[in-house]
């Protein structure tokens, strides 16, 4: 009892918990020796881990005010939510893997350093595999609402516990071309409580799954407004509008472009030196919205010229018409590994 009164964070964390597993205690709980605040490496005080039948269920203590109140929002416990993480197994395994725990801690720096926070719908690319040391295709995460904590609610304010979720990077991609939450209620028919397996396949390329996300976003368009890419660049002209575009970047390009014209939403291309944004307008134009900003040009495309864009675009190099005043211009891409080896030649 002196223990909750001191850490009414901690024992709200402690009470959802206990709605849905009881009274069991974790499996295993890592704490820390030097506390963030203090100097100390890692910004969680804490990970719980449980075994359930199927999967290991980590969840995290410290985004959240575990002790006095510090923040001078009153609503809101710290940052607001926990982070839960659901990894499968196959029953031989006597102690949970250790990686996952350094995984959350490196989600907590980025929050803890940028003041960015994770919330249901948010996605987020690795570069690279989510376990550095196990061969998977699990690079990408999704953020959904924990599908068995409800949100806690103490004298330091609520929290909500907020799902991470490992994905593929073809999954990635149908989050840009629809949007995370559809993705992920896609994914919930056949795993409902969104359990990471690392041993897994892509469900992009199968018929049920494409066709669900095709029809998503035939229905809402895609909920990508920015795209960062090697080469977007605008070279306007007298005579229109002649866009440079690396060849890796086209096929995502129209997919999400696909999903944000006809729908009336923007779409921006953003690039290291400059960047190119377009715009649901009923005729092609361009036009520099900021002169603060000379090297960002915004083109402004009809449905119907958005419509021969999609047909016309390859990712291969060469020089592309689409009306007569707006070009492409697609330059060969090269695609590097982080340590800037040469991974592919694209166009």
């Amino acid at each position: 009892m002196e223990e909750e009164t001191k850490s009414p964070g901690w024992a709200a964390i402690d009470g959802a918990l206990k709605a849905v597993l009881g009274d069991r205690k974790p499996d295993e709980h890592y704490g820390t020796f030097i506390r963030y605040s203090l100097g100390g490496p890692d910004p969680l005080d804490g990970l719980s881990v449980y075994r359930e039948p199927t999967h290991w269920l980590y969840v995290t203590y410290g985004f959240t005010e575990l002790y006095e109140k510090e923040s001078d929002e009153p609503e809101s416990s710290g940052y607001g939510f926990e982070l839960t993480f659901r990894l499968r197994h196959d029953g031989s395994e006597a102690k949970a893997p250790q990686w996952p725990l350094s995984f959350l801690q490196n989600l907590a720096r980025y929050v803890f350093k940028t003041g960015n926070i994770f919330a249901p719908g948010d996605h987020l690319n690795l570069n690279g595999p989510i376990a550095l040391d196990h061969p998977t295709e699990i690079r990408a995460a999704l953020f959904a609402e924990d599908p068995q904590l409800k949100p806690t609610d103490c004298e330091n304010g609520q929290a909500n516990f907020v799902e991470v979720v490992g994905v593929t990077l073809s999954e990635l991609g149908a989050v840009l071309r629809w949007n995370t939450l559809g993705v992920l209620g896609v994914m919930a028919k056949e795993n409902p409580l969104l359990i990471t397996d690392l041993h897994r396949r892509t469900l992009a390329g199968t018929l049920a799954f494409d066709a669900a996300v095709r029809a998503g976003r035939d229905t809402e368009g895609s909920s990508t407004g920015k795209l960062f890419v090697e080469v977007a660049k605008a070279n306007p002209s007298a005579n229109g509008v002649e866009v440079e575009l690396g060849a890796s970047a086209v096929v995502q390009f129209l997919e999400v472009l696909a999903g944000r014209i006809p729908f009336g939403k923007r779409l921006r291309l953003g690039s290291r030196e400059s960047a190119v944004g377009f715009v649901p307008g009923d005729e092609v134009s361009w036009c520099h919205p900021d002169p603060r900003h000379p090297a960002f040009t915004e083109v402004s495309l009809p449905k119907d010229a958005c419509r021969m864009l999609c047909g016309t675009l390859k990712p291969k190099r060469g020089k592309y018409v689409i009306t007569p005043t707006l070009s492409f211009v697609i330059q060969p891409s090269t695609i590097r590994d982080m340590d800037g080896g040469v991974v592919e030649e694209v166009g």
